[in-house]
């Protein structure tokens, strides 16, 4: 895979521990050159908030990551996740840094 989007929960704080895990787990099944999306969803239940905005940006920059906050029960910022990701991925084929052809990249 050429791209992953890990999402968790912001009102759960064991979701977002979880990303870590997840990531590392991504990084031994997918080629190197993937491009990954760190979303902290649930932004509309903002009074049940375990994960701040600034820990999931954080966790994102370690790793060269966008990071978003989304809700999915509004919409709110769910399109911009995946016009990130899909910009990424036609910037890295634009390039010539990876080969649709190439089943590797599973497009």
């Amino acid at each position: 895979s050429i791209g992953g989007i890990l999402v968790f929960d912001v009102t759960n704080r064991e979701s977002f521990e979880n990303v870590q895990k997840w990531h590392n787990e991504i990084q031994g099944y997918a080629c190197d050159k993937i491009e990954m999306v760190i979303v902290g969803n649930k932004i509309d239940l903002e009074e049940r908030r375990e994960v701040k905005t600034e820990e999931g940006k954080k966790f994102a920059q370690k790793f060269g990551f966008d990071y978003f906050e989304t809700s999915a029960k509004t919409g709110e910022n769910v399109d911009a996740v995946f016009e990130s990701m899909a910009n990424k991925v036609l910037a890295k084929i634009g390039s010539g840094e990876i080969d649709p052809t190439q089943e590797i990249y599973g497009i």
